[in-house]
């Protein structure tokens, strides 16, 4: 059926040899989920009283990616593992741009780790809640 195949990748598939699969092509045309989503560190814990508090042991990794000169990447990365969200690309940007998340250490890492800076946007109970903001609205929208 055309439509189940709508980028082509069984032709590509079946046009190819097993020595010269077109993978990258491949990787770029079939994506099971169509929305890209984005890594987001959250620093602070789940069902805890002053939420606006990072976990001591988050702050601490971070501040290790961030002071050190040669800190073991993976090493960091598996520890914050358990405290990482996906969100997905359009709300990403959306926290850019209202300065709710940075970088860690940017001119190191770039964008691979990402933090939550605006811990009104985190409740301890339901997690990172970032849909009906009112930081997120136009300033127009709020004028009837």
């Amino acid at each position: 059926d055309v439509r189940l195949d709508r980028e082509d990748v069984l032709v590509l598939l079946r046009d190819a040899d097993i020595k010269g699969l077109p993978l990258d092509t491949l990787a770029r045309k079939f994506k099971m989920i169509q929305t890209t989503m984005r890594p987001l560190i959250v620093p602070y814990a789940p069902y805890a009283e002053g939420c606006d508090k990072e976990v001591p042991e988050v702050a601490d990794i971070l501040r290790q990616l961030e002071h050190a000169e040669h800190v073991g990447v993976a090493g960091a990365a598996r520890r914050l593992q358990p405290w990482l969200v996906q969100v997905p690309e359009q709300a990403y940007r959306a926290l850019w741009q209202a300065n709710a998340i940075a970088p860690v250490a940017q001119a190191r890492y770039g964008e691979q780790f990402v933090r939550l800076v605006n811990p009104r946007l985190y409740d301890p109970r339901c997690g990172l809640r970032w849909d009906d903001s009112p930081q997120f609205l136009a300033a127009e929208a709020l004028v009837y």
